[in-house]
């Protein structure tokens, strides 16, 4: 891992002409090929968080469960849909708004941890529900970026906006069961905190399927 210090300012709002940079950067990036290391769209880690470690949940599982479904079958939708995108696309996988920075050459994303190949559209789904986006500033992007013009790229975005909450919700679900069972995995770590958001992103993804 190669680390540098960036100078500038994290981005604390967009704007239609950020919309745009942040567009344009991406789709540079995603001409970058980096081989996928999962065959599925989705991942095992997500599966697994949410169709077993949610077992450890009570009562709120059979709600998990049912949005899993949801997601499952706008998988399976999907997979003919997808056939002639490239799957090796390098994606950052965590373009939140703060690991965007304003500097004097530009925006600048950092927080690399996360990178893999995938298939672009995840990017593009993330993008938009991490950041809240409103539909003219959705439209500004994706407009800008190229993608999202037809039924078939609505429908694949569809599932990516869905499946990117979806793994976020497993991440809950993780943390919470460690907590539950005693492993301490972050300072301050709060369960009850933990629930909160775990439902408020069950609702999220309820929205969206």
């Amino acid at each position: 891992m190669v680390l540098e210090y960036v100078e500038g300012k994290v981005i604390r709002e967009f704007t239609d002409e950020t919309l745009v940079e942040i567009a344009e950067k991406l789709k540079k990036l995603h001409e970058t090929q980096f081989p996928r290391e999962n065959d599925l769209l989705i991942s095992d880690w997500t599966r697994r968080n949410i169709t077993e470690k949610s077992k450890k949940l009570g009562e709120v599982r059979s709600e998990v469960l049912t949005l899993w479904d949801g997601i499952t079958r706008l998988h399976d939708e999907i997979q003919p849909l997808i056939e002639d995108y490239p799957d090796d696309s390098l994606i950052h996988d965590d373009p939140i708004l703060g690991n965007f920075i304003q500097t004097d050459d530009g925006i600048r994303l950092i927080d690399w941890e996360l990178a893999h190949g995938d298939y672009f559209f995840m990017e593009l789904g993330g993008f938009i529900e991490e950041n809240g986006v409103t539909p003219h500033q959705e439209k500004v992007f994706l407009d800008a970026y190229g993608f999202g013009s037809t039924i078939d790229e609505q429908r694949i975005l569809a599932f990516s906006k869905a499946y990117r909450i979806a793994a976020i919700v497993g991440w809950f679900i993780e943390r919470i069961v460690a907590l539950n069972e005693g492993e301490k995995m972050f300072i301050d770590a709060d369960v009850d905190e933990y629930w909160a958001n775990l439902r408020g992103e069950m609702k999220h993804l309820a929205r969206l399927l």
